[in-house]
């Protein structure tokens, strides 16, 4: 791979593929937007309170299959997610 690529494909992870708005029961309102390296997630309460999550996927991933692994070096069985 050379350096082009490299710059090419850490821009397709860090663009937002999907952006979505949702209105839910209660006067809450959702805003999700999603990338292939992150996510990021609002929650609009009426009361003026604001929840927010972020998220890497790809750190997510590494960990459960860490937690994986261990767990089947233990003898035990793997979490369910």
């Amino acid at each position: 791979m050379n350096g082009n690529e490299i710059w090419i494909w850490l821009a397709v992870g860090l663009v937002p593929y999907r952006v979505a708005r949702k209105h839910l029961a209660g006067g809450v309102r959702t805003l999700e937007v999603r990338a292939l390296f992150w996510s990021l997630a609002v929650r609009l309460r009426q009361s003026g309170r604001h929840d927010w999550t972020v998220s890497v996927p790809l750190v997510r991933r590494l960990r459960d299959a860490v937690w994986s692994a261990v767990m089947r070096l233990r003898g035990g069985e793997s979490p369910e997610a």
